[in-house]
């Protein structure tokens, strides 16, 4: 092969490199492109407010910012986003329990007989693929018909004590996503009933060798028994937490588990977590809060969502991974980057464009 025509094949493939590396986000360290990206978050608007906001790279934080009356060591309520320090604690659990995921459900609950498949496994309920319906679930994309329910002359104690267990297998299991704030709940209740004291084991395996200092997760019980099938609260656990003790949470999704040479969670939790849910179909309804969600374990990816092939972020790398809570919380992590982004709000009304638009600005600087 003579001189000029190695030129000829080296220099295609040159310069695609280079389109490439040149269309790769970049995150800027500039400290005053960053203080304005934060003034932007904490920017007076109608129906929103932000209370904390902080981005990492690296290992380093490169912005830190507070609403007035708080600071660092504040907790804040984070609703669904605490599912974040219950990802993790599953995490930590396979360590010593490898086949965890691949439990099945009723081999831990007893629900009335046939109500759930016995196909069913954790895994599915972390997927919200569980395939389980229920008459009680508001903000599913689809509930069951009270009437379709079999008569239930006497429930079993668990049965009083998690009503969601009072839904029933519609759909094999790991073969329809579904968002379904029960499904969330049920995993809570799974890790009581297979664990014990969940508290105390956060507390030992996670909280205590991070050094989370303003982190509290409370467990909870009460729900209203008057009715057949009651509405019940949406969340299994209440948690309260900081900005920075999330960011040490979501450091260990970029540092494959390990924590200053401590193993937490197995080295290929993070991208065990990154593969989709099956069974995912295009939403009828216009609801800007899970239309465009591809989901996988506990997590919201930005791989394209098979129903309709659109993107969470557009122009933002794949390995993006998401938690969002009520009232504005977010949380991101992108490996590839080694980035870290956080905003904890106390929005009036719950819409991941605010977030969403300030994570796509960091990304263009």
């Amino acid at each position: 092969m003579n001189f000029f025509l190695k030129i000829l094949l080296i220099c295609p493939c040159f310069f695609l490199a280079c389109a490439v590396v040149k269309e790769a986000p970049r995150v800027t360290a500039d400290p005053e492109k960053l203080e304005r990206l934060a003034a932007k978050a904490f920017a007076s608007t109608e129906g929103r407010k932000t209370l904390a906001f902080l981005v990492a790279k690296g290992g380093r934080v490169l912005v830190e910012r507070y609403a007035p009356g708080t600071d660092a060591a504040t907790p804040h309520g984070v609703y669904s986003a605490g599912q974040l320090l219950f990802h993790a604690l599953i995490g930590n659990q396979l360590l010593a329990q490898p086949d965890l995921l691949s439990v099945k459900l009723n081999s831990v609950f007893k629900p009335w007989p046939g109500a759930l498949s016995s196909d069913l496994c954790f895994e599915d309920l972390l997927r919200l693929s569980s395939g389980i319906r229920y008459p009680f679930d508001r903000e599913a994309m689809e509930t069951l018909p009270v009437s379709d329910l079999p008569p239930v002359p006497q429930k079993s104690p668990l049965q009083l004590r998690y009503p969601e267990l009072l839904g029933v297998s519609v759909y094999p299991p790991g073969t329809r996503y579904h968002f379904a704030f029960m499904d969330r709940n049920l995993v809570v209740y799974f890790l009581i009933e297979l664990l014990g004291d969940v508290e105390g084991i956060f507390q030992r395996n996670i909280a205590d060798p991070l050094g989370l200092r303003e982190t509290s997760v409370r467990l909870n019980y009460g729900r209203d028994t008057s009715s057949a099938y009651p509405l019940i609260d949406y969340s299994a656990a209440s948690v309260r937490t900081s900005a920075r003790d999330l960011h040490r949470v979501l450091t260990l999704y970029l540092t494959k588990g390990l924590h200053q040479g401590e193993r937490i969670f197995p080295a290929d939790w993070t991208e065990r977590s990154r593969s989709r849910s099956e069974g995912q179909r295009s939403i009828s309804v216009d609801r800007e809060n899970v239309s465009t969600d591809a989901f996988g374990l506990f997590w919201t990816l930005n791989t394209k969502h098979p129903g309709h092939g659109r993107r969470f972020l557009p122009g933002a790398p794949d390995d993006l991974m998401m938690i969002r809570g009520h009232r504005g919380q977010f949380l991101a992590v992108i490996p590839s980057l080694d980035l870290i982004f956080i905003r904890i709000g106390d929005d009036e009304f719950t819409s991941p464009k605010f977030s969403r638009a300030l994570l796509a600005e960091l990304l263009s600087l």
